[in-house]
């Protein structure tokens, strides 16, 4: 396994080129490390916004989290 900061960014960058092409938007709110991590799809004035808080960026469960939800936002129509 890599690099866990390479492969977050690699999974955020899929998921940010993924809601560009299906006109989802894509909000990252950035904190420190003592806030947890968390992705979710929220309705925001009846539209369809992925919101991602990144704190601790060194994760593990965090990047297999926001691969999983990728996979499942790709499969699920």
């Amino acid at each position: 396994m890599g690099n866990v900061n390479d492969e977050l960014t690699d999974v955020l960058l899929d998921l940010n080129r993924y809601c560009f092409e299906k006109h989802i938007e894509f909000e990252i709110e950035m904190t420190d490390d003592t806030v947890k991590s968390s992705i979710k799809k929220i309705k925001k004035d009846g539209e369809v916004v992925i919101h991602l808080t990144l704190g601790e960026y060194e994760d593990n469960v965090f990047l297999n989290k926001v691969t999983k939800f990728l996979t499942k936002l790709k499969t699920t129509p």
